[in-house]
């Protein structure tokens, strides 16, 4: 019986760093291990430009994982907003999954992915503390090659589905802030002069809004940027031209005590800037600065710039926000709300009969 071919492959090498490896032929990158999400990206173009695989294959045990993962990689997801993290799923997957066929996934194996990705350390820096990669990261990698074998089976009906088996939801507590910690930490931006900081809370604590959205945010409106409309008191989460995804994204009326901030904040600014910038230079992610606020306000590593958006949800429903309400306004499903914030609502009724 004729040996199956091994589908093109990122392999790395200690003196080469990150090569392509295609039957006979191998390609270097330029990267080195750390560089992992730039291989990637290079060897989605060299896929791209020379390597599709055969879809018309139905029989589970000739069709290779690496080959549903990068063909999923390279024709679906350069068009989704989350590409880049799709890229570096898809690289933790071929891992495992590189030698293996359909035929091999299975609930045994799935697990077996799981232990394998919750063994690997994530990569820290000189002086932060060592951590391993989660069971809630090795789930979505999961999901990705879920999804990746539905492509295959539109492209091309498979003989049988494979079921890609999850790992369960582990329940977590979800972090609030009290009023008390809020002010700490807005007295902490303004003593260390991160006026940037200072903004990013008290929009996500007023709307609710997601971290990139905010850190998105421009004076102006914009095709592929959200932006804040201090005129009419609305922020638009979204640029004109972005299409809606599963995070959902709709437009917020601005609540009056953080209207009149931005109408401050708008009138100090140069219109071209971004609403949350360093010193004329806009915020990609917000991790050193807000560690440091953090830090300064004398609070631990579990309240991350996400917490706003957990306290802005529960001090609604506090408020007497129906869970509809609470929904519309933070961009959420209703039932992700009844889910997650749900034992608030006996807290929000006592209060009213208070």
């Amino acid at each position: 019986m004729p040996q199956h071919r091994k589908p093109a492959r990122l392999y790395f090498k200690k003196s080469r760093g990150w090569i392509i490896i295609d039957g006979n032929i191998q390609r270097g990158t330029g990267c080195s291990r750390e560089q992992l999400r730039e291989a990637q990206e290079a060897f989605e173009a060299y896929l791209a430009e020379n390597h599709r695989p055969d879809t018309r294959k139905r029989d589970l045990a000739q069709i290779g994982c690496a080959d549903v993962i990068n063909l999923y990689n390279s024709e679906i997801a350069p068009s989704l907003p989350s590409a880049a993290t799709i890229g570096y799923q898809g690289a933790a997957l071929l891992k495992f999954w590189n030698e293996k066929t359909l035929q091999d996934v299975k609930g045994s194996t799935c697990r077996a992915y799981v232990k394998f990705r919750t063994a690997q350390k994530l990569p820290t820096k000189k002086g932060q503390e060592q951590r391993f990669v989660s069971p809630a990261t090795a789930r979505q990698e999961l999901k990705l090659l879920g999804r990746a074998i539905n492509h295959w089976h539109k492209e091309s009906p498979l003989a049988a589905v494979p079921k890609v088996s999850l790992p369960q939801v582990t329940s977590r507590r979800e972090r609030v802030l009290s009023r008390d910690e809020v002010a700490r930490l807005l007295w902490a931006a303004r003593k260390l002069k991160f006026n940037h900081v200072s903004r990013f809370i008290l929009i996500g604590l007023y709307t609710g809004t997601r971290h990139a959205a905010i850190l998105g945010l421009r004076w102006e409106a914009s095709l592929s940027m959200g932006h804040i409309d201090a005129e009419r008191g609305v922020v638009f989460r979204r640029g004109a031209s972005e299409r809606e995804t599963s995070k959902r994204t709709p437009p917020v009326q601005i609540p009056t005590p953080l209207l009149c901030r931005i109408r401050q904040w708008k009138n100090k600014d140069v219109c071209a800037l971004p609403v949350i910038h360093y010193e004329g230079r806009p915020i990609t992610k917000m991790k050193r600065a807000w560690a440091s606020v953090v830090k300064a306000a004398g609070l631990g590593p579990d309240v991350t710039p996400h917490v706003l958006r957990h306290t802005c949800c529960s001090w609604l429903l506090w408020e007497g926000k129906t869970i509809w309400e609470v929904a519309g306004i933070v961009g959420a499903d209703a039932s992700t709300i009844e889910r997650v914030y749900g034992h608030h609502q006996p807290l929000q009724d006592e209060r009213k009969r208070a």
